[in-house]
This record gives C-alpha cells, structure tokens and sequence, in this order.
C-alpha cells in the first residue's frame, strides 16, 4: 500500500512539473501557423516536401500514398512517380532507415514516426520549429534549434533556408543564404506543415462536412417537431 501511495504521488508530481514547464513554454506566444484545410495544392507541395526532405529519417505509418493521393486530387501515375518511386501505391509511407542507424547516426536519438506529430506538438509549433534551426558546433549535428533546444535532428532545410549563428551578442543573424527568400522559405515551411496537419487526421474535411450535414438536419428536424407539437396542443387551453 506505501509502495502504491509513493507511486500515485510520484505520477502526480511529474505531471505537475510538466505542466509547469508546458505552461512556461507557452508564456512565448508563437506564429500562427497558415494551415488551410481546403488548401490541397499547399499540401501536395507539402507532400513533395516530405518525401524529398524528410521520409529519410520518419515515417508516416498510418499513411499510405494511394490514400494520399485520393484525398489530395493527385493522379496515380504522378503519385507513383514522384512521391511512392519505388514502392507500391497500396504501400505504407515508412522510412527506409532502421532504428539502430538512427542511434548511431543521431546521437543514440531515435526518428519518431510523424503520423500524430501535428496533434501532438501543434501545427504552431512545427512552423516554429522548423523555421528555427541555427549552426551549433558544439552540438552533434552541428546544428541546434532555438525552440527545442539540444535537438537530435539536423537542419535538413538548410539548403533552402540558408544559415543562421549565433554572434558575441548573442543575436541570431544570418551568415549565408539559401535557395529561398524568407518569404518563400516560410511559405514552404507552411506547405510542409499543412500536410503534417492533414496526416495527422485525413478523415478530418469529412468529418466536418457529415457534421454540418447532421446539423442541418437536426435543425430542420427541430422546425417539423415543433410544427406537430403546435398542431397537437393548439387545442388544449
């Protein structure tokens, strides 16, 4: 029963002190996310995106290309050639490095499966974060990131985002330039995030069309059972 009491405190104590550290964490508002869900050509570029960039190290393994090109209004052909190369359609969009790699490669850190990352960090901050990313030596990467400090993952952007360092100032600035403008770099950031949105719940456009639909229905429903129930006691005083 002590062992049980200690445990039950403990458990309790923990969560107390990550809500401590989630609440202090968000005392620093962060930028809105431009997450459009109706947006389907920002999250085919996202799409591009992912599997060029990021399908190295993580997986969506709830996903499948044939689902997201159905979804997504991309023809078979052109999912097949660009985005599954050379999986089947049908197949689960996982990454082809291993775990053990993963330790080896990132600092003993394992890639985690981005599947539920957009629910489970938030659209705002993936856009943070990915937009984040500063030239660390000491880190073992050679990158760090001013949003989750002493992170594993590289700045796998950086090609596009140019790269940013700290000077003895302590003020970030940027030391070489990318492919991209800032303005078009935070655009592609945006597309990357909006299909990270959509994997993380792809039935969501629909469960919100069935809902309005259950609403209206419920409402006109609503007007014919107050119609009966005037006709039915329009008599009684």
């Amino acid at each position: 029963m002590k062992h049980t009491l200690c445990a039950v405190l403990s458990s309790v104590a923990l969560c107390l002190s990550q809500f401590g550290v989630a609440a202090e964490q968000s005392a620093t508002p962060l930028a809105q996310a431009p997450v459009d869900h109706y947006d389907f050509a920002s999250m085919q570029r996202g799409a591009k995106m992912f599997v060029n960039y990021c399908q190295g190290c993580h997986s969506l393994k709830y996903m499948r290309y044939s689902r997201l090109a159905s979804d997504l209004g991309i023809p078979d052909q052109i999912a097949q050639a660009n985005l599954a190369f050379g999986n089947k359609l049908f197949a689960g969009m996982t990454s082809a490095m291993n775990s053990d790699q993963a330790r080896a490669w990132f600092n003993q850190a394992v890639s985690p499966d981005l599947s539920v990352i957009a629910r489970s960090r938030g659209a705002d901050w993936l856009y943070a974060f990915l937009r984040s990313f500063y030239r660390d030596p000491e880190a073992s990467t050679g990158w760090n990131n001013t949003q989750f400090v002493n992170t594993s993952m590289p700045n796998v952007l950086h090609s596009l985002q140019g790269t940013y360092v700290y000077d003895e100032a302590g003020e970030l600035i940027k030391v070489g330039d990318g492919t991209l403008s800032i303005a078009q770099f935070d655009t592609t950031v945006a597309d990357l995030v909006n299909f990270l949105v959509y994997a993380a719940e792809p039935a969501r456009n629909t469960r919100v069309r069935i809902g309005f639909g259950v609403m209206i229905f419920l409402a006109v429903l609503l007007g014919i059972v107050y119609m009966m129930y005037r006709e039915y006691w329009k008599d009684i005083k």
